[in-house]
């Protein structure tokens, strides 16, 4: 015979279906009570707007709008995160499919506001959509030895476990375990920041880093938001957790279900720590190897779990960081005003339970006024975000416009205190944006994630092994930059082509013993003579055995620093390291080192280090100093990190980084300043771009320290090929002093503008501290461009940066500026540039400046200022001489009558065998041509580079006939020059060769056109000297005191020296030398270049060129609609039987059924539930029930309240008229979660029975309904009834409870009965089982002679099912056993509603089981058909 319960078997076989699947839903958007915009409004899907109206609505991260296509005609659509800055949306935002529209997936939580701009009303539906995720699976909470602090919001409790700074906890685990690791701050503390370590087994696996921002909903504690982490523990480890900060820690363990292993969310076992930070190589690889963005690009916020967005957030954190922008110059013609200062920046609200909290964040920001227009370029930046961050405020309402070259964004801001962010999405080809606003002051800050050179990641720093076996990307990328700072040092020298070395002979070891005896003699000739060495070391440098090579080397270079020719030295080992002979390229590596190091050549040493890392064992030392001086901190640290040297060295880089866990953080350094400014450019480098101010006439730099501040200013002009001079100046003035910095516009360096098409020069570098409220202004008459870099102050004393910038004294005497033996060599000859420069320097003074350099020793630092400055004089042979013993002409190109530096010069040049007249370097030699003036004459000059830079060049300056010309000559051929008939008939020409360089050779030689061909004039080599002899010294009457030079010969060799002498008389006796000639030094005022070769090309830095295919944008359609701000309507249909198992006779079963109706609505936190129905009994009369309940839960607190009112009706019948019973309940009580596992429940109620019926008409007519009398209820008409329950859930598909309560008597005073129940609940894949024991104890009275136990086990299974596209509902089946009574009960239910329009929102807080995986399950069921 078929049964009732047959059915519900089947649908119980039907329903053990499952289907585990992310599942799109939309539901009612909650609207924001304006003008309030902190609480929030019921739910509902319906867009209300009066004539200019607005309405605002909350989209967390991950969700998204639903809209209608024609809401976007009628209606303005902003978006921001909070309401006192939003963007005016644009249609190409929105993705549309038929008659709808989809606002894209937030990354953040925001704000979307609907604003009605006409006097017209509109009503639209509109959507919230999201995916629903399955249940945490983090529930468990374990305890630690620590004192605990509990944090209580509405009905959940959470303990956390207080840990101090610089404390530790360690526990031990027996079994593996995954682990969700929560921390939050406690802001009583004063310590900025801070960060948690965590540690298995003493390794690194997690460090969390924790910050100041309040969470405001916790009333009682001043804690922070909460960070978190996900770690896996292996089993029998013990885990270390310590604080770098005082913190609350609470560790939750993972369980993924009893029985259903799919009810919870999926985590991957790659995601958590330490497995994800082990196996981060292959995404490095992706980033800075293949630059592939694309899983970044593409990340989805809609699908993602906590722990997915938790490693995008780690990514992202670990290759970015955030940078402010300049404005761009781009013919700014008003002055910009900027200030680095700290800001306080309004949050976006943070949504906790029903009402959205606000909060404000303290950071130091780059902030610009804009008042009209300004424009912001990041070309120089390689953004990894596909959007910028504004920071903006603003002292009245008005509206902010940025313009790209693609799109236009209207923003609109609300005057406030504080600062507001909002984001603008861009597509990553666009570099630029101009902002415009009404004529109102705006404060604006733009900030851009940049792609960070090397990944900043304290975890990935100090896990254990080497860099090459933990992160081989990250090894091959580290070389790469290495690679590309080393390539561009050996770019910028010339190799030295070393000569064929000689072959062997027949008797090599006669050989070696000749090299040998040379080395000997070049070796007594640098201890004697160097010059004399000189000749020796260039045949030996170029022997075959190395022994003798490297020692000729070594000589050579001391013999040309003992010569003061350090340059040279410097130029011949940099020539070497290019060598084939590994050999000999680590010792000019080697002796480099030094040359740099005494020289402050800080950017050479560092790429020399760079090609040489591998081979020399201190450049890894030197390359960290040189990355500390720079302030690159994360390079220095990567640097090191096999090593960790740096942590001995500088802790700096560590606390710039926060990497709390390898050193104690430092106070943060404050620099803090305004700039007013005319923008900046874009300078690309050869292993960098970064951005410049652009200063010219006019347009200067005011620099105001707000905090005491250490500046670096570095400064570069205009490379100048062709300029009438060399040295620019830069003008760096303070309210008590002045200081000037030359810039060498005529040396090219790599750097180059690509706006502006130019290259830049060499740059000169300044350190400048403020004090705070001091001010600098930055001019300069050219164009220049200056970098400014705050450092940050050293822990070590490393070597600081060489200045170039000197105290500008243009008010000072100059002679007092000489004699002041305070005032440095280096402000000295800077100021005497500038006077040079602008002419402004007298005859005398210039004298007396190189008399005094004669008693002084010039360091190598200042060996280019001081060849600026002697580029303004010459050596002019003497006609004072007033007596000597006679004349003697002596042939120059003997080889030890050769001037010391033509010696060197021919030491050096790559060709001694030139033709002609030398000209000497600040000579200037006359030709006299008188005779040869009829005829048409050239001046055919030669040139010999220097056998290190062939491509030099040399200008020759010709003076003749009041003409100057400028006569450019070439190392390649002879270049000739015709004089013109005005220069021959001046009958004298002057020679001056203006860009001498040491190493360089340049002769003269005349030539006339005569019997039809140009012949060659001998000009006669021969210079004349003066005799002197015992009895006649040679005697010179100088007019005025003069810097001298006096060549003399003695042993045919000639030597020279400089002295100072006053006028008068000057003796030079023979003991001195017979021969002898006398030279003074003049000022002659040169306006020419001093370059002596072609710039270097540069290498072009290659930035990673980001590959990034943006995912399309996807309309999300085939999702679930629910507004649980609709009423729920049910349909139901019960039966039950109930009966006696075991009798001697058999009795008929109780059979009812019960068909009804039920109505639920939900209001905020009230819950309304009406319903009526129809019930039949095989025993009894059929009755209506009309039921009535009403159901509150404060938000904000435990209490809640249930009030219930139940109606019977009966018809009459034969026996009896229509009779009616009610029950009246009103329910206090109060619940609460501890630890999300443990949930505690109290409540009382008062109640009252009333029936129509008397006990005798029950007597008359046994058929009356029990729900409408009753003997035990005839007793107990009124009472009281209480009960506690606990629940225990650390698993998502499974809860137990226990509970006990009591039933008093109608007296209230006493217990009626007692009871007792313990109820399991599993939920696998959709279906709900359940089993409850209890047990009730019913004390004696006047009915009840005697105390008894009765005994009730209930066993139950449920399941919800999508029956239609528009109905769902529920299948129950029970089966209750009664031991005491020996009966058996059997339930089975269906219920049947609009399910899919209103979701679960109806339904009262304690309503529905498991509510999070039966809403994934209908879902499931709903949209895939399951």
């Amino acid at each position: 015979m078929f049964k009732p319960y047959y059915l519900s078997l089947l649908v119980l076989f039907w329903a053990l279906q499952a289907h585990s699947s992310t599942t799109p839903l939309k539901t009612a958007p909650i609207w924001l009570q304006l003008p309030n915009a902190q609480q929030l409004s019921t739910p509902s899907q319906y867009l209300r707007l009066n004539a200019y109206a607005q309405q605002v609505t909350l989209v967390s991260q991950g969700q998204w709008l639903d809209i209608p296509a024609k809401l976007l005609k009628t209606v303005e659509v902003w978006q921001g995160p909070t309401h006192l800055m939003m963007r005016k949306m644009t249609l190409q935002e929105f993705t549309c499919h038929k008659a709808r529209c989809q606002l894209p997936v937030m990354h953040t939580d925001q704000l979307i506001t609907f604003r009605n701009p006409s006097e017209a009303q509109h009503k639209y539906q509109v959507w919230l959509g999201q995916y629903h995720s399955h249940a945490s699976a983090f529930r468990r909470s374990l305890k630690l030895p620590l004192n605990s602090t509990r944090l209580t919001l509405a009905q959940d409790h959470e303990t956390y476990y207080q840990l101090p700074h610089n404390e530790q906890v360690t526990t031990y685990f027996s079994e593996a375990k995954k682990l969700k690791v929560t921390v939050r701050k406690d802001l009583t503390s004063l310590i900025d920041n801070g960060s948690v370590s965590l540690y298995i087994n003493q390794h690194p696996v997690s460090i969390i880093n924790i910050g100041d921002q309040q969470a405001n909903e916790y009333i009682q504690h001043k804690v922070s938001t909460a960070n978190t982490d996900y770690i896996a523990v292996p089993k029998d480890s013990y885990l270390t957790v310590k604080s770098h900060a005082p913190t609350l820690i609470k560790l939750e363990q993972m369980h993924r279900g009893i029985n259903d292993t799919s009810a919870a969310q999926k985590y991957h076992e790659r995601m958590f720590n330490p497995y994800w930070i082990n196996n981060l190589n292959e995404t490095l690889s992706h980033v800075y190897i293949d630059a592939q963005f694309n899983d970044l690009l593409n990340f989805n916020f809609a699908k993602a779990n906590p722990i997915e967005k938790r490693r995008h957030q780690d990514l992202l954190s670990t290759i970015s960081t955030k940078r402010f922008i300049w404005p761009k110059a781009n013919k700014m013609t008003k002055e910009a005003h900027s200030v680095v200062k700290q800001v306080t920046v309004k949050q976006a609200p943070r949504k906790v339970l029903n009402r959205l909290y606000s909060s404000t964040l303290k950071q130091d920001a780059l902030v610009h006024t804009l008042n009209e227009t300004l424009t912001f370029d990041w070309a120089n930046l390689n953004r990894v975000r596909n959007y910028i961050t504004l920071l903006a405020r603003t002292s009245e309402d008005t509206l902010l416009t940025a313009i790209t070259p693609e799109q236009q964004f209207t923003v609109q801001l609300t005057a406030n205190q504080h600062f507001t962010k909002i984001t603008l999405p861009l597509a990553f080809n666009i570099n630029t944006m101009r902002f415009l606003t009404d004529n109102k002051t705006i404060e604006l800050a733009v900030q851009v994630d940049d792609l960070l050179p090397l990944p900043n990641n304290e975890l990935l720093y100090i896990q254990k092994g080497t860099l090459q076996e933990k992160a081989p990307a990250l090894y091959a990328h580290l070389n790469t930059l290495n690679q590309r700072t080393a390539n561009a040092y050996l770019n910028s020298i010339t190799p030295y082509i070393e000569g064929s070395p000689r072959s062997p002979t027949s008797d090599s070891q006669l050989n070696h013993v000749n090299e040998h005896r040379l080395l000997g003699n070049a070796l007594q000739y640098l201890n004697s003579n160097p010059v004399e060495a000189l000749p020796i070391l260039k045949q030996l440098v170029s022997s075959p055995n190395f022994a003798v090579k490297k020692n000729a080397w070594q000589l050579r270079v001391k013999a040309l620093e003992r010569l003061n020719q350090q340059r040279l030295a410097q130029s011949y080992l940099e020539g070497l390291l290019q060598s084939f002979d590994s050999h000999l390229r680590i010792f000019a590596a080697t002796q480099l080192i030094t040359f740099y190091q005494n020289n402050h050549n800080n950017y050479q040493l560092q790429g020399l280090c760079a090609v040489f890392i591998a081979e020399l064992t201190q450049c890894t030392k030197i390359s960290e100093q040189q990355f500390l001086l720079q302030q690159k901190y994360l390079a220095a640290l990567w640097s090191v990190h096999d090593s960790q040297g740096v942590l001995s060295l500088d802790p700096t880089p560590l606390q710039v980084s926060n990497y709390r866990s390898l050193t104690d953080p430092q106070p943060q350094q404050k620099d803090h300043y305004q700039i007013t400014h005319f923008g900046t450019d874009n300078v690309l480098g050869e292993t960098s771009q970064y951005k410049v101010f652009s200063v010219s006439k006019g347009k200067g730099i005011t620099l105001k320290a707000t905090s005491d501040i250490k500046l670096q200013f570095r400064a570069r002009a205009l490379w100048q090929e062709s300029a009438t001079s060399g040295t620019q100046w830069l003008h760096i003035d303070t309210r008590t002093k002045q200081a000037i910095m030359p810039l060498y516009s005529d040396i090219a360096s790599t750097a180059q503008i690509p706006t502006l098409s130019a290259r830049l020069s060499v740059a000169s570098e300044s350190i400048i501290n403020l004090k705070k409220g001091q001010t600098i202004y930055i001019h300069s008459d050219s164009d220049s461009f200056v970098s400014i870099r705050a450092l940050h102050k050293s822990h070590i004393d490393t070597p600081q940066p060489h200045t170039d910038a000197v105290d500008f004294l243009f008010s000072t005497p100059f002679d007092e500026i000489i004699n002041n033996p305070s005032i440095s060599l280096q402000t000295l000859l800077t100021n005497a540039l500038w006077r040079l420069e602008n002419e402004q320097l007298l005859e005398h003074e210039f004298i007396a400046l190189f008399a005094r350099m004669t008693s002084e020793k010039l360091p190598v630092d200042l060996a280019t200022l001081m060849s600026r400055v002697k580029h303004f004089g010459h050596w002019q042979a003497s006609k004072e001489y007033s007596d000597y013993a006679g004349t003697q002409l002596v042939d120059s190109d003997a080889i030890l009558k050769r001037s010391l530096a033509e010696q060197i010069s021919r030491h050096s040049s790559k060709n001694i065998q030139l033709d002609g007249v030398l000209l000497r370097a600040n000579h200037t030699l006359h030709l006299d041509i008188s005779e040869l003036h009829a005829l048409p004459i050239k001046l055919k000059f030669t040139f010999a580079p220097t056998e290190l830079q062939p491509n030099q060049y040399a200008n020759v300056l010709i003076e003749a006939a009041n003409q100057h010309v400028v006569w450019p000559v070439t190392p390649h051929s002879p270049m000739e020059y015709a004089l013109t008939e005005d220069q021959r008939a001046h009958s004298h020409i002057s020679l001056n060769w203006i860009n001498p360089y040491v190493s360089q050779l340049l002769n003269v030689s005349i030539m006339v056109f005569q019997q039809g061909q140009w012949q060659n004039i001998d000009l006669d080599t021969k210079q004349l000297f003066y005799f002197a002899t015992q009895q006649q010294p040679t005697v010179m009457q100088l007019q005025k005191d003069q810097v001298l030079k006096i060549e003399t010969i003695n042993e045919m060799q000639r030597a020279e020296r400089v002295i100072f002498h006053p006028a008068g008389k000057l003796f030079l006796p023979s003991s001195h030398s017979k021969l002898s000639r006398v030279f003074s030094w003049q000022l002659k005022p040169n306006t020419h270049t001093l370059s002596a070769s072609s710039p270097v090309t540069p290498l072009i830095a290659q930035q990673p060129k980001l590959i990034q295919q943006p995912m399309a944008q996807t309309f999300i359609d085939n999702t679930l609609a629910m507004d649980g701000n609709l009423t729920h309507i049910e349909g139901f249909m019960r039966y039950g039987r109930s009966g006696i198992f075991e009798t001697s006779e058999p009795l008929p079963a109780n059979h009812s059924l019960d068909f009804g109706i039920r109505l639920r609505n939900n209001n905020k936190q009230h819950w309304y539930r009406i319903e009526a129905a129809y019930s039949l009994n095989n025993h009894n009369y059929d009755i209506y029930a009309v039921n009535a309940i009403h159901n509150w839960q404060d938000n904000n607190s435990h209490w809640f309240t249930e009030a219930a009112l139940f109606n019977r009706w009966q018809d009459s019948s034969v026996l009896s008229q229509s009779q009616y019973a009610g029950l009246a309940r009103f329910r206090i009580g109060e619940s609460w979660r501890n630890d999300k596992s443990h949930r505690h429940q109290w409540w009382w109620q008062p109640f009252y029975y009333y029936t129509s019926v008397s006990t005798q008409e029950y007597l008359d007519d046994l058929k009356i309904n029990p729900s409408i009398f009753g003997f035990y209820r005839q007793d107990h008409m009124h009472g009281w009834q209480a009960e506690y329950e606990y629940r225990y859930q650390p698993w998502v598909d499974n809860q137990v409870s226990l509970g006990m309560g009591g039933i008093a008597n109608q007296d209230w005073q006493s217990f009626d009965n007692v009871y007792f129940n313990a109820t399991v609940e599993q939920y696998y894949q959709g279906q709900i089982f359940s089993a409850q024991l209890q047990s009730i104890y019913k004390f004696a009275d006047d009915n009840r002679p005697n105390d008894t136990w009765r005994y009730l086990t209930q066993l139950s299974w449920q399941t919800l099912y999508d029956f239609s596209d528009t109905t769902a509902g529920w299948v129950k089946l029970s089966w209750t056993q009664d031991w005491f009574n020996n009966q058996h009960a059997i339930g089975f239910e269906v219920n049947l509603g609009n399910l899919q329009n209103t979701g679960f929102a109806p339904f009262a807080h304690d309503e529905i089981l498991f509510k999070s995986l039966q809403l994934s399950h209908f879902a499931e069921q709903d949209i895939y058909g399951h």
